[in-house]
């Protein structure tokens, strides 16, 4: 009498493998999803961050801070501020403007809080490796265009994903 060996078939392995498959999928795309969704929300906090304590600086000094290069504090830091905050995105950085703007030409030369001025604070690429805005926050006057691309306008966007560049 022969012996019947116990085990499963290659196909009811393959099933169960093809099965794993497409629930590991899943699972990757939803954690890919939450990481984007998790670094959209810490850019918009930041940028309100910066908002605010650009408002509290030009309600004291009766300006806005004057124009800087990227990743670097603008003069309401450290005072309203502690640090200028870190992107959630490697090889991106803040970067703060101030625009004073005349028939859609604007140039970074210190606004007041007449009208005509832009002040935005933006995420960009790191210095050096290209001039778009990726998102901006307005913090006063129009959105407008600017030597860069236009970028993504966060203001009415309160949920969002950022994909790192």
């Amino acid at each position: 009498m022969s012996k019947k060996i116990k085990g499963f078939t290659i196909i009811e392995l393959l099933t169960v493998i093809f099965i794993i498959g497409i629930l590991a999928t899943i699972i990757i795309v939803k954690v890919s999803s939450a990481r984007s969704s998790a670094r959209y929300a810490k850019m918009l906090a930041d940028f309100k961050t910066i908002a605010n304590a650009a408002d509290m600086y030009a309600s004291k000094e009766g300006l806005y801070a004057p124009d800087v290069l990227r990743n670097i504090a603008p003069a309401f830091v450290p005072t309203y501020i502690p640090t200028w905050p870190t992107s959630p995105c490697p090889n991106t950085v803040y970067d703060w403007e101030d625009w004073s703007c005349t028939a859609g030409v604007c140039t970074g030369v210190g606004a007041n809080l007449g009208e005509g001025n832009v002040i935005e604070v933006s995420l960009r690429p790191n210095p050096g490796s290209g001039n778009d805005r990726l998102y901006f926050y307005n913090i006063k006057g129009a959105n407008v265009e600017h030597i860069s691309s236009a970028g993504v306008m966060v203001n009415e966007q309160p949920a969002g994903t950022l994909d790192c560049p």
